[in-house]
C-alpha cells in the first residue's frame, strides 16, 4: 500500500478545506467552506506538480459536476482504474 502522506499534509495546509478519506486513503473528497468545487479543483490543478511531485503518474483530481459524489476528489491511483492527472468528469 501506497503512503500518501506527505501529499495528504500539503492537502491538510488548504485553508478552510476539510478533507473525507476513506479507511485506505484512496478516496479523498474536498470540500472548502471558502470556494466553490470548481475554484477548488483549479486552485490544486494550478498547483498540480507541488501536490504529486514525481508521484504524477500515481494521482488523480477528479471534479465531478452531478449526481450523489458530486465534488472535488483526490484519488490515490492503485492500479490503472482511472487516468493520472485533473479530470472533470459528468458523474461516476
Amino acid at each position: 500500500m501506497h503512503n500518501p502522506i506527505p501529499i495528504l499534509q500539503k492537502l491538510q495546509m488548504l485553508p478552510g478545506v476539510q478533507l473525507n478519506a476513506d479507511s485506505k486513503n484512496e478516496w479523498i473528497k474536498l470540500k472548502s467552506g471558502r470556494m466553490t468545487d470548481k475554484q477548488l479543483f483549479g486552485m490544486i490543478d494550478g498547483a498540480w506538480d507541488w501536490f504529486v511531485g514525481q508521484q504524477d503518474s500515481k494521482f488523480a483530481l477528479l471534479l465531478c459536476l452531478s449526481g450523489p459524489d458530486a465534488g472535488v476528489w483526490f484519488h490515490f491511483l492503485p492500479n490503472d482504474d482511472y487516468l493520472p492527472g485533473c479530470h472533470e468528469i459528468s458523474s461516476f
